[in-house]
């Protein structure tokens, strides 16, 4: 077998490791939260704990794999994750657990981007589409099997399993690391002085960034004092980081790649992605189960062939690299995501699995045609000594801008839904046939005078104490209200993918045509 695939082989069952980790989590929170004896709210800070973990490691990669070489670093990587693994399939106490989902995330955080730069460099330029189609294919396979594995799992042996399972795929891939990557070359190490402030400036800055974006809507934003706190600590923190990195001789992190304008525009491109991407994997489970009435099986059955047409479609997109321009396949990407978003704005509560279905589709489709050709024509513009730098960098941005994904969708969600419920309640009224209608045949239903307060149903939906509702009519009413305020804030996201996706295709062509740049 040629060392490239034997390199692909390990980095990938590597990344497919923390990727899948990703996702197999998310259906055991519940199980978790009884295992350990706490409430759901608190049990998040589990997942929290991983991605802010996650961020604060990406960009410090090129600096550990010039201190301690490449192959070194991702055997440790390997190392803490798998550890980390056990640790938390053994926890049982929440700090235990947030400790260790912590150390878990800093060697996941690493495997993911030294597997894109480890493809990058084995295969030659003309190959390199394919590669990131081959990389995109394993990338999509974990939220494609991750929550249907988790829910396997954790039903059938437990919540611990779901981390214990890692086990002996980490030791698999620690045994093929020295047999297949390619062994560091001493002469090549960089003995700096270590940044410590540096690394610590950027550790506060992101962890106060993202627990504002994860945290925001729960602590009311700006109307909390925490909000306030966090965000002034997280820009200072990040402006002095800057600065700092800036002007250090031997920097943690090496900024000055971001003046490489075609790798900045790909990888502002690439946050436009992740940050729909996040929000439309947050916005679809929770549409289709609380307002379509899906079970958990059927909404993860509605969310499963946009993954299975991906995992199908890539490696087709990624011989398209040496045959189309990059930069059309990104375009008609972002158009194709456009109208799926545009289908799916125009879905109704009366929706089925059917109806959901050709939208993803599409949606998949799309970023089939975007993922291997953005990050190919992103990665390909930076010189290769700094390729792994770049690509920890590329990432972190990326999994801040799903982190704004996720804020995004969820104050939008609920901030759309008051606006929607109050223009509702406003044009309800005792004499709209509809109401009529739907008065008359459940009225019958109510206790003797019930039906007769005398008044007028929009003032009388306002006093509603949802814990002591008596009027069954006005709490089904109530409910209806609340199903459609709830549909059409969730259009109004649909319809935001779609203008953000349309607003943002011209800008790949800002980017330089890497087959020209790559020419002799």
């Amino acid at each position: 077998m040629p060392a490239k695939w034997l390199v692909s082989m390990t980095v990938l069952l590597g990344a497919l490791m923390a990727v899948i980790d990703t996702s197999i989590v998310n259906v055991a929170m519940p199980h978790m939260a009884g295992g350990l004896g706490v409430g759901i709210d608190e049990i998040t800070w589990v997942a929290i704990s991983y991605m802010v973990a996650n961020v604060i490691v990406m960009p410090l990669i090129y600096f550990f794999s010039q201190r301690f070489g490449r192959r070194r670093f991702y055997f440790s990587a390997v190392m803490v994750f798998t550890l980390a693994s056990g640790l938390c399939g053994m926890a049982r106490t929440l700090p235990e657990m947030i400790a260790f989902r912590a150390l878990q995330g800093f060697g996941g955080g690493v495997l993911i981007p030294t597997a894109q730069a480890f493809m990058m460099e084995v295969f030659p330029p003309g190959e390199q589409g394919f590669a990131m189609a081959i990389f995109g294919m394993a990338a999509m396979a974990g939220p494609a099997i991750g929550p249907v594995l988790g829910g396997w799992i954790t039903d059938n042996y437990g919540w611990p399993w779901i981390y214990l399972i890692n086990i002996p795929i980490g030791i698999a891939t620690l045994l093929l690391v020295p047999m297949t990557l390619p062994a560091d070359d001493p002469k090549k190490r960089v003995r700096a002085r270590t940044d410590f402030l540096g690394i610590g400036l950027l550790a506060v800055a992101l962890s106060c960034l993202d627990l504002v974006l994860e945290r925001g809507q729960r602590w009311d934003w700006f109307n909390s004092a925490l909000t306030y706190r966090f965000g002034i600590l997280g820009v200072l923190s990040l402006f002095g980081f800057i600065y700092w990195e800036l002007k250090a001789k031997s920097p943690a992190v090496e900024l000055r790649v971001m003046k490489n304008f075609s790798f900045s525009m790909g990888t502002a491109m690439g946050t436009v992605l992740m940050v729909c991407l996040y929000a439309n994997n947050f916005v679809i489970p929770v549409w289709t189960q609380e307002l379509l009435g899906f079970d958990a099986t059927h909404a993860g059955l509605a969310v499963l062939p946009r993954a299975l047409i991906m995992f199908l479609v890539l490696p087709a997109t990624g011989r398209l690299y040496n045959l189309v321009d990059p930069r059309i396949t990104s375009a008609v990407g972002f158009v194709i995501m456009a109208a799926s978003g545009l289908m799916l704005k125009n879905l109704s509560l009366d929706s089925g699995i059917s109806e959901v279905f050709w939208p993803l589709i599409v949606w998949g489709l799309g970023n089939a045609a975007v993922w291997s050709s953005l990050t190919t024509l992103t990665l390909s513009a930076v010189n290769p000594k700094d390729l792994v730098q770049a690509s920890g960098i590329y990432n972190l941005i990326r999994q801040f801008g799903g982190s704004t994904g996720y804020a995004l969708v969820s104050t939008l969600s609920e901030r759309r839904t008051q606006f929607h419920r109050s223009v509702l309640i406003e044009h309800l009224s005792q004499f709209s046939p509809i109401f009529r209608e739907r008065w008359g045949t459940i009225a019958h239903l109510l206790p003797y005078g019930a039906g007769s307060t005398g008044m007028p149903p929009s003032q009388l939906l306002y006093t509603l104490d949802p814990y002591h509702l008596q009027d069954m009519a006005l709490a089904v009413m109530n409910a209806q209200l609340n199903a459609n305020a709830q549909m059409m804030a969730y259009a109004d996201i649909f319809w935001l993918f779609s203008a953000l996706f349309l607003v943002s295709a011209p800008f790949f062509f800002l980017i330089r045509n890497p087959r020209k740049r790559n020419r002799p």
